[in-house]
């Protein structure tokens, strides 16, 4: 079933169907910086997030957005916290994001972060949440979504220790020869709500992408 739902315009729900991948289950952008290079060390938070076992997914919940949505989306952002007890929950604004951003990163990851159009801050808002759960790992959803099912359960029935990223298929239209009509990919992944292990390849990957892309 659904895990969560998008509570844009009328709050329509988004049933997202949602794939569990094994921790190895990614590719590694070519001549792209190793890990080690965009993260500075030691990774340490205030305070260590609670998990489960030490090689699963951490209970871990991030949102953001600005100060003035805050008031719009705190009710859905409530809901995160309210069914999540056993989690550890942290809201960034723009200011707490790029402070994350410069604590955690290098150079490289620095400047292409600060680069982007203040005029298109969705740019920042998308690169963050791939740096925010590639850095501590745990779970990210866009601040105007509602929690379905609690995030301990998500990887159910499950090994947590063998599930390594939890993705949603926003739309599954392989098969379909009108697709284009509709979708800019005949699959398509939903990054308003995922999960993942810290460094896990496929925040790499993506993020090294972005990387080459700002060059």
């Amino acid at each position: 079933g659904p895990l969560a739902a998008t509570g844009r315009a009328v709050r329509m729900r988004l049933r997202a169907r949602w794939a569990l991948a094994r921790p190895a289950a990614a590719v590694h952008a070519a001549n792209a910086a190793s890990l080690a290079t965009l993260l500075h060390e030691p990774l340490a938070l205030d305070s260590p997030a609670p998990s489960l076992p030490a090689r699963s997914i951490p209970l871990r919940i991030v949102q953001t957005c600005s100060q003035e949505q805050v008031k719009m989306f705190r009710s859905f952002m409530a809901s995160w916290r309210d069914e999540n007890p056993d989690c550890r929950y942290q809201f960034y604004d723009d200011d707490d994001a790029l402070a994350y951003v410069r604590s955690n990163f290098g150079p490289q990851v620095v400047k292409a972060y600060e680069s982007m159009p203040s005029h298109l801050p969705v740019l920042k808002a998308d690169f963050f949440r791939y740096l925010a759960i590639l850095a501590h790992g745990g779970v990210y959803s866009d601040a105007d979504t509602d929690v379905l099912k609690p995030v301990a359960n998500w990887s159910r029935p499950f090994d947590p220790s063998q599930v390594g990223a939890i993705v949603g298929i926003e739309s599954d239209s392989i098969g379909r020869k009108d697709w284009k009509r509709w979708f800019p990919r005949e699959m398509q992944i939903s990054q308003w709500t995922f999960a993942a292990r810290p460094g896990h390849p496929i925040l790499h990957d993506v993020v090294n992408r972005v990387l080459v892309k700002s060059d």
